[in-house]
């Protein structure tokens, strides 16, 4: 079942102005076990702004195959979402209200994973989306977390707008 709290993201695409703007939700809920969302909230970059929200009086249901539906409540409304359990830790999620189309995936969050120690060694990245101009952009790279909040040996190679940057350092201070 659907229980503990999920870290959660998707993109998809809405009608805003008349026209359709991609956006993006990200964010997390708690689940209590017996269909109620009991804690969440969640950034959404959409046409109108960018917003965080928190969720009040939201639900859930999940049948024996694991599909089941989410109704997550903020200030601005109720969003609906269709989600199937893949496991007992993590599914797909996609929005079906009218007017939005969005997909991604949720994840139960370890809390122990939230702490500095728990950062130590070697990670790598790789992001993709557009900038501030809607111009494509890519950012890959790989650092060390020390265990204490600092980051060592960051590299990362930035592409705007088909503009390489080639190999740079992270700039000093980096932390996490």
């Amino acid at each position: 079942g659907l229980k503990g709290t999920y870290a959660c993201l998707m993109s998809g695409a809405e009608l805003g102005s008349g026209t359709s703007s991609f956006f993006t939700r990200a964010g997390s809920f708690t689940a209590d076990g017996n269909g109620n969302i009991t804690d969440g909230l969640e950034d959404i970059n959409v046409c109108g702004g960018v917003f965080t929200l928190q969720f009040t009086s939201s639900t859930y249901s999940i049948s024996a195959d694991g599909r089941g539906t989410l109704s997550l409540k903020n200030s601005t409304g109720t969003t609906h979402y269709s989600i199937t359990l893949t496991t007992t830790t993590q599914g797909l999620i996609a929005q079906t209200d009218v007017n939005s189309t969005a997909s991604g995936s949720f994840l139960r969050q370890n809390a122990a994973a939230f702490s500095n120690p728990a950062i130590a060694g070697g990670y790598v990245f790789d992001f993709a989306g557009i900038d501030a101009n809607f111009n494509p952009e890519s950012l890959i790279g790989r650092f060390s977390g020390d265990g204490n909040g600092g980051v060592t040996q960051g590299l990362f190679d930035d592409n705007p707008a088909g503009t390489p940057s080639g190999q740079q350092f992270f700039p000093a201070g980096a932390f996490y």
